[in-house]
């Protein structure tokens, strides 16, 4: 491993299942992460996936810099990842956990911990989500994650309360630290006329435009969508891919065929970062009626209010309106609320052009906690 000194640079490499153009939420925040980091003069590596998929067009991301060149995250993939090591000598190999790309639910821990009795690395992980509450192989995954980082990086602040005693026992004297998300979605500057353009190629009636955006998954409750929305008042406009081999997706598209709303919603499939950013942004609401609540965490949340457009979504500790941010939050399930919330708010803006971009100090913070460790 390369001896790292104040006149040099820090040179990170970064351990991520998914990477842009895949799919996938911790991705794209890995590669807003990246960008910042050399945004700020740190010379980053991007380990990742093979692209598998014929939809996942290379050719978007060609930097020498991201190397997919992961098939899978099994041990046996281990020297791939040495190979990495050697060749580009890190001060900090940086991992971000869970990931879609990764091909179980325990990768890429076994690997890591494999490689760490051939190299000396300074290891930092980042936990996106919480450890299981109940004892089972991926609790196991995280007590190895601790045990082999020299620091914690988690994106939930409450995250602290979530932890057992054992988990905490083997963090004793690491750092754990707080960075919170941001949006990976950039703020968009549209004129009135591209506004008014955009809106007509949705709808020319004079109906409310509602956006939910990201992956259609059961804990989304995308279905509510349909009962929260009014087919007279709104039109619909999902953004995310929809697969009629999926039951989920079958369930979502039998209710977006219901007579009651034709002409009044629109499929949009997935869309990339620009492009999801205008559609919020020409939004009269953004509603995410998510399962489990929603929080600092939600990249979804950082995107919507990014570019000032009302959001109504659901929490497990909010509630109400609050205008500072310009969302609602509803008790989960709670149907009527959300009605109600969308009669009174939905077309309220908020003027964002004083928001600053916060993957700057997102980056300052991962950098003070990389020298920390060095």
């Amino acid at each position: 491993m390369s001896q790292f000194s104040s006149a040099q640079k820090i040179r990170v490499l970064i351990v991520t299942g998914s990477y842009p153009p895949m799919m996938c939420g911790v991705g794209d925040y890995t590669a807003a992460l990246v960008n910042a980091l050399r945004n700020q003069g740190i010379e980053v590596r991007v380990i990742t996936t093979a692209i598998k998929s014929p939809s996942d067009d290379n050719s978007k991301n060609s930097e020498p810099w991201i190397n997919r060149v992961m098939d899978n995250w099994r041990i046996r993939s281990y020297k791939i990842f040495l190979n990495e090591v050697n060749a580009f000598s890190p001060d900090i190999v940086h991992i971000q956990d869970p990931t879609q790309g990764y091909d179980f639910a325990t990768a890429p821990v076994p690997m890591i911990f494999l490689a760490k009795f051939f190299k000396k690395m300074n290891i930092v992980w980042t936990w996106h989500e919480f450890p299981p509450q109940t004892f089972r192989r991926r609790s196991l995954m995280f007590l190895m994650m601790a045990f082999l980082s020299k620091a914690i990086i988690f994106v939930r602040h409450d995250f602290r309360k979530k932890i057992s005693i054992l988990l905490s026992i083997f963090l004793y004297k690491k750092p754990f630290e707080f960075i919170p998300n941001a949006s990976v979605i950039p703020k968009i500057d549209m004129n009135n006329e591209s506004i008014t353009k955009l809106r007509q190629s949705i709808t020319t009636d004079e109906k409310q435009i509602i956006v939910f955006f990201g992956f259609i998954y059961p804990n989304k409750r995308v279905e509510s969508l349909f009962e929260i929305a009014d087919p007279r008042k709104h039109h619909l406009v999902l953004i995310g891919n929809l697969d009629p081999k999926y039951d989920y997706h079958q369930k979502i598209l039998s209710l977006s065929q219901d007579p009651q709303w034709s002409g009044s919603i629109t499929t949009l499939g997935f869309l990339g970062a620009k492009e999801a950013g205008e559609m919020i942004k020409i939004a009269d609401a953004v509603v995410l009626p998510y399962a489990e609540g929603a929080g600092s965490w939600n990249t979804s949340l950082h995107a919507a209010t990014l570019q000032g457009t009302f959001v109504l979504t659901t929490s497990l500790s909010q509630k109400g309106y609050d205008p500072e941010t310009n969302i609602f939050y509803a008790d989960v399930g709670d149907v009527a609320s959300m009605r109600m919330a969308l009669e009174k708010y939905a077309g309220m803006k908020k003027d964002v052009k004083a928001i600053e971009d916060p993957w700057v100090q997102i980056a300052q913070n991962h950098i003070k906690i990389y020298k920390q460790i060095l």
